[in-house]
């Protein structure tokens, strides 16, 4: 008997402490710098890196991805004398048209505070992703930049995602 209320005060502690901690899993926002960009996601994301983009950040629901496109970059010669004079909406549509396979998922185009975006679903393997593409204009360069993650997780964290889109800055404050 005595060994049987020693385990209920050890049980009843136990839950008293535990209901006294505080499980406070609260996310804390977090600057990441990348060359003249800034942008603010959350503590849970961390640097990583990604096979054909200049800089990804990961967290465990979403991913995020940046490709810098400068004005001087060959690419834009082929295309247009003065890639500086393009606007977001026209830097969107050459998006699209180098990208065909992207083209017949994006349906439109919207523009915003300071940015434009565009949102697609796309499967790799047996997985499908949702994507929400933003993109920016600074003083030397375009920038895209893709938020991803599961399709099924894609509405949980679409406020975050438009959230943190629309808090990028550059350096050269024109973006």
């Amino acid at each position: 008997m005595k060994r049987f209320l020693f385990l209920v005060c050890v049980l009843l502690s136990l839950v008293l402490v535990l209901a006294s901690c505080s499980f406070d899993f609260e996310v804390s926002d977090k600057n990441f710098i990348f060359e003249d960009m800034r942008i603010t996601l959350t503590d849970e994301f961390s640097e990583a890196e990604q096979n054909g983009f200049d800089m990804c950040f990961l967290s465990q629901e979403v991913a995020v991805v940046i490709l810098r496109e400068e004005f001087s970059d060959d690419g834009f010669s082929e295309l247009t004398e003065d890639a500086s004079s393009l606007s977001l909406t026209e830097y969107a549509g050459l998006v699209l048209d180098n990208n065909p396979e992207l083209e017949s998922r994006v349906s439109d185009i919207n523009e915003d505070d300071g940015f434009v975006w565009f949102e697609y679903d796309a499967s790799v393997d047996e997985y499908t992703y949702s994507n929400f593409v933003s993109l920016y204009k600074s003083s030397d360069s375009f920038w895209l930049v893709d938020f991803y993650c599961l399709d099924t997780l894609y509405d949980a964290n679409r406020a975050d995602i438009i959230k943190w889109a629309s808090a990028v800055t550059f350096v050269d404050s024109q973006s």
